[in-house]
């Protein structure tokens, strides 16, 4: 489950989305010790919007997440599955 909100970018982008995460243990098919005291947990990504409805998404520090797109009322970008935790 993840609950969101905008807010002013910390280091680059157009806004921030600060977002809190909850790992639904049951639907999960990472293995526990991955997980373990990380069920919840909260991050912030700076997005910048350009031109063309292309999207950049970046952690905190400023590195770059990943690419995706925008529109009036969506910014999209979608990681391969994995069971990482950042």
């Amino acid at each position: 489950d993840a609950v969101g909100s905008v807010e002013d970018p910390q280091v680059t982008g157009s806004y921030a989305l600060a977002l809190n995460l909850t790992l639904n243990t049951n639907e999960t098919n990472c293995a526990e010790d991955i997980y373990v005291g990380s069920e919840s947990f909260g991050v912030t990504y700076d997005v910048l919007e350009e031109s063309g409805g292309e999207a950049s998404f970046y952690f905190s520090s400023g590195n770059m997440l990943g690419a995706g797109h925008h529109n009036a009322s969506n910014a999209t970008y979608i990681s391969d599955k994995n069971c990482l935790l950042f």
